[in-house]
């Protein structure tokens, strides 16, 4: 057991050292359920398919989001999954696709040669597996891929392992998030860097009210490249038809994605649910929005 741990220790303090943030848009809440909570989404069953086989429903979202409107600007185009196959498997998905604002290109001589606009994807596959009554585990592998200038593009591939503990409305889960490649130029051919990797910890509690439940979910993050990160909300639904939801999210010197307050609202008939969040209480991110289409089924 001693080795054991003097391995982990040594694992973990090499990738600290390579694990310089690099493509902080893998971090971003697109789900405009979480995203209202805080971007608390380690419980979620869209982004920990170890949490799929413990839910009563499969659910599809595709949202929209217009991310860092006073600063990035940028369009989010997003489809998020969580399939629940027989009482002991379930699968996720996710795509996304980003656009920034376009600028101009300027030539070594000042002249301009046309606009550019820097655009990022991600695509992941997640399987999770009910080993009992109580426990399971899940595992999410992403490739992602960004596109800065004309002639800088970088790209890799990351993977979270989450273990899940459920009982009594209570769930707790742990594990490593964002664990990747180093993050390749396909120009320079540099890896120097990681994606956002971060050991985690998460715990959602659900408590019906009988004809409203409350729903309420906490993560934090401790990042390898040094620096914290939390996301603490909740979520009122009224006979699961109308939902209110209110979050804060924290984020330290080096983590990808920085502090602010959200807010959200929901509604849902016959499976089919239409979601709003607002993002405030920042400069560089404040006023975004994510509002989203989705099937419980």
């Amino acid at each position: 057991m001693k080795k054991i741990i003097t391995l982990a220790a040594f694992l973990l303090t090499g990738l600290a050292a390579l694990a310089q943030p690099a493509m902080p848009f893998m971090r971003i809440d697109r789900n405009p359920v979480t995203a209202a909570m805080g971007g608390a989404e380690s419980v979620s069953p869209l982004y920990n398919p170890g949490i799929l086989p413990f839910a009563s429903s499969s659910n599809v979202v595709a949202s929209y989001q217009l991310w860092a409107p006073r600063t990035v600007g940028s369009n989010h185009f997003n489809l998020l999954a969580g399939i629940k196959v027989g009482e002991k498997l379930g699968i996720t998905a996710l795509g996304a696709y980003q656009m920034g604002k376009p600028y101009t290109i300027v030539d070594a001589s000042g002249a301009p040669g046309g606009t550019f606009s820097p655009n990022e994807m991600m695509a992941g596959l997640g399987i999770g597996f009910r080993f009992t009554e109580s426990l399971g585990i899940g595992a999410t592998v992403r490739f992602a891929s960004e596109k800065l200038t004309a002639k800088n593009s970088y790209s890799t591939i990351a993977g979270d392992l989450l273990l899940v503990y459920r009982t009594n409305g209570l769930t707790l889960t742990g594990g490593i998030a964002s664990l990747g490649t180093g993050v390749a130029d396909e120009i320079a051919g540099s890896n120097n860097h990681l994606p956002p990797t971060s050991v985690r910890i998460g715990a959602g509690y659900h408590y019906d009210l009988g004809e409203g439940i409350i729903n309420a979910a906490v993560d934090a993050d401790y990042y390898l490249a040094g620096g914290l990160g939390g996301a603490l909300g909740a979520e009122y639904g009224y006979k699961e038809m109308v939902f209110v939801r209110a979050g804060a999210h924290v984020g330290g010197q080096a983590a990808p994605i920085p502090t602010y307050v959200s807010l959200g609202a929901g509604v849902k008939f016959s499976g089919v649910h239409l979601d709003v969040s607002f993002l405030t209480f920042n400069e560089i991110i404040g006023n975004t929005l994510t509002a989203g289409i989705g099937y419980e089924f």
